[in-house]
Formats: structure tokens, C-alpha cells, sequence
């Protein structure tokens, strides 16, 4: 979430609250609309795992529809709010090899269970890239994508800069794609038509 940590400094408790009781519902309710395999609250920001099922088409083309439902959202949101509040996501989302985790305890509340690797790395610095109202993809994600909603535009050229100083990415995994929504408008300020 963009300005998350500037803003949370003279925000009141509520509106924090507030603003994580709007993602936690809107991210509950793509559970049912583009089920994924789990999700996990970062603070300014959520990570949501879709493990391949018989079509990586249908794992990627879920991913980019949660991705412009919570811009949808907090673009709503934001709009309608009484007060200040933080401008936006900027989302982005890889496909690739993941290393599933539960730690080893003997008591199951205590079990964490998580996702690390490569991919979840890149997603977390391309994300960082990504403007709000922008979804941000790898290659892979590009290639998967199936559904006509979607096109992609490789912008790997006009963020070189930023690429070079990101740590952790892969030299084959440099390439970063735009989505473009086909009812959706690339300004954040008039994202919603």
C-alpha cells in the first residue's frame, strides 16, 4: 500500500483499523471469486498464493482479477472516505517455483506455515515498482494469461534503473509486464468508469 507508513504515523487507530477491515473483507470475498491457496497479512501490504491446479492459465488469470478487485475496491474506498488514507496498492505478481513451509513444533496452534523462494521475492520488489492501480507481472504470468481482458506491455526497458538496483531478482527473471485491463483506465484517478 502506497504512503501506508507515512500516513499510519498521524492516523488515528481507527483508521487503520478501518483501512485493514476494508482489504481483510474484500480479500475474504475473493476467496469465493478467485480462490486461492492462502494469503497472509504483511501490515501495508498482502501476499495470496495460488498453487497450479490442472491450469496455470486459470491460476494466473485469477491472480490479475484479485489484483484489480482490491484496486476496485479501495479505489471505492478511497472516494467515499471521510478522511486521509493511503492513495492506493501497487500490486505485482509472479509465477514460478515456490518452497512450501510448516514449522516443525509439537503444538499445532503454534505452526506457521508460509511460502518462500524466488518467486515470492521478485513479487516483492516488482511490487514496489508498481504505481497505484497498476498491476505488474513476470514472463511467466504473461505467457500463462489466457483470459482477453488482459494484454501486457513490456516495460522492462523504461525501468532498467530501478531493475538494476533491486536485490535478490534473478538475471533470467529481469523482464517486467504492464497489464492493461480492457475496462479499467491506466490513471489512478479515474481507474474506475
Amino acid at each position: 500500500m502506497r504512503e501506508f507508513s507515512k500516513w499510519s504515523l498521524t492516523a488515528e487507530p481507527e483508521q487503520v483499523s478501518d483501512v485493514h477491515e476494508v482489504i481483510s473483507d474484500r480479500v475474504a470475498q475473493m476467496l469465493i471469486d478467485y480462490p486461492f491457496s492462502y494469503w497472509k497479512l504483511l501490515g501495508d501490504g498482502i501476499m495470496l498464493v495460488w498453487e497450479v491446479g490442472e491450469s496455470e492459465s486459470d491460476s494466473a488469470d485469477c491472480a490479475i482479477g484479485a489484483g484489480y478487485e482490491l484496486h476496485k475496491k479501495y479505489w471505492y474506498y478511497r472516494k467515499e472516505a471521510l478522511s486521509s488514507v493511503p492513495i492506493g496498492f501497487g500490486i505485482a505478481i509472479c509465477g514460478g517455483h515456490l518452497t512450501k513451509f510448516s514449522s516443525s513444533t509439537f503444538f499445532e496452534s503454534c505452526i506457521v506455515n508460509d511460502y518462500l523462494g524466488p518467486t515470492v521475492n521478485q513479487a516483492a520488489r516488482l511490487q514496489a515498482l508498481a504505481e497505484p492501480g497498476q498491476v505488474l507481472v513476470n514472463r511467466r504470468v504473461a505467457k500463462m494469461s489466457a483470459f482477453d481482458w488482459y494484454s501486457f506491455e513490456n516495460i522492462t526497458d523504461s525501468l532498467a534503473d530501478r531493475l538494476s538496483q533491486l536485490k535478490g531478482i534473478s538475471e533470467f527473471e529481469t523482464e517486467v509486464f504492464k497489464v492493461r485491463h480492457k475496462y479499467f483506465n491506466l490513471n489512478w484517478e479515474s481507474f474506475c468508469i
